[in-house]
């Protein structure tokens, strides 16, 4: 534990009925919220989540995570991308965690 580890992590934004819903392609991981900058949060703290019990039950974090179903991808692919922002950070008592490329499109 405690060694920092890299990911590129991206998403495909859409609305949902009242909702805006945030799918991660490479890890089959989806958040909701009732904005774009809450859904981002629950996006990155729901894979926190996941790495965090990966690291608790002693297993690499997020290999155990399929990726995301291709209409997903294909969905990314046609959307339009936001612009770059810096992925919300967490304190955590361990380094575990940096995204080097946050990518977020709206389909």
């Amino acid at each position: 534990m405690g060694t920092l580890t890299q990911y590129s992590i991206s998403a495909v934004l859409f609305k949902r009925e009242d909702q805006w819903v945030g799918q991660c392609l490479q890890y089959d991981v989806a958040a909701q919220a009732t904005t774009i900058d809450d859904l981002e949060y629950e996006l990155v703290r729901t894979l926190m989540a996941h790495v965090v019990l990966d690291l608790e039950n002693s297993v690499e974090p997020l290999t155990t995570l399929p990726r995301a179903p291709e209409e997903y991808w294909k969905m990314f692919d046609k959307g339009r991308e936001l612009v770059a922002k810096t992925p919300p950070q967490f304190e955590l008592p361990w380094p575990i965690l940096e995204c080097h490329d946050f990518s977020l499109r709206l389909a």
